[in-house]
């Protein structure tokens, strides 16, 4: 038998045998995290990111996963991000098989000001796809949660998704997978005109990849990175830091 063929017998009866030995009383959710920890992934040392609760990972490929959670964000605080004001962002999201406990989503957070540890700590628009409740939710949170409109949409589970949304000072056009969702303007009082991008489950395992921002003032050049360096093991030498922020091409 081939040492590949071994391998991966190996592994699928070390994972059988994990399933198996799992307590009675947890439910697929824990036993789905726990695999999840076997894989690759790392404890981040996330650049111009910054953590406000939950407990996000990252693997080699760059592939982001938190579990579920009270609304854990993860906000970019480079610098020149924290002014949006009209621009574009997308990010991949995949939604891993998980038990259901209440309400679920996972998306992003446009325009986010005043970001701390806390489900409502922050002010800012929540843009967020719901496999559980098959629908894309639009809410604004002032420390506190005001829902805004739920747009109906077949959303995948186990399978990449794209979420894609234009924004100015007032209105959003937001996009899934390439299909319009809603344009829509906003009319709230007081509501900020700018602020900065995060990425923010709620209640549920999510992975995120891609994340890409496109402003007027920055336009194609601008990049950066949200983990930390790795070591290539042949030659020794630092390998270039993955790109979070890549050059768009929307």
């Amino acid at each position: 038998m081939k040492p590949t063929v071994r391998l991966l017998i190996g592994t699928m009866m070390a994972i059988l045998l994990f399933i198996s030995a799992v307590p009675h009383g947890f439910t697929s959710e824990t036993v789905l995290q726990r695999i999840l920890a076997l894989q690759p992934y790392v404890e981040p040392q996330f650049q111009n990111f910054t953590i406000f609760g939950g407990d996000w990972k990252v693997d080699d490929t760059g592939v982001v996963a938190v579990v579920a959670g009270d609304g854990p964000k993860l906000v970019c605080s480079l610098e020149h991000f924290q002014n949006l004001t009209k621009g574009e962002v997308s990010v991949e999201i995949f939604f891993p098989r998980a038990e259901r406990r209440g309400y679920q989503n996972a998306g992003i957070i446009l325009k986010i000001r005043e970001a701390g540890v806390g489900a409502d700590h922050f002010i800012g628009y929540e843009i967020a796809p719901s496999f559980e409740s098959q629908h894309v939710t639009l809410g604004f949170h002032r420390h506190d949660y005001q829902k805004i409109a739920d747009f109906p949409i077949t959303i995948p589970q186990e399978q990449w998704m794209t979420l894609h949304v234009l924004f100015d000072e007032t209105s959003f056009e937001i996009r899934l997978n390439n299909q319009l969702i809603t344009k829509y303007n906003t009319h709230l009082a007081g509501t900020p005109v700018s602020g900065s991008i995060a990425l923010r489950p709620w209640q549920r395992l999510t992975q995120y990849r891609n994340l890409k921002i496109k402003t007027e003032a920055i336009g194609n050049t601008s990049h950066s990175t949200w983990c930390h360096r790795r070591k290539n093991r042949k030659r020794g030498l630092p390998r270039l830091p993955r790109k979070i922020f890549l050059p768009s091409s929307f």
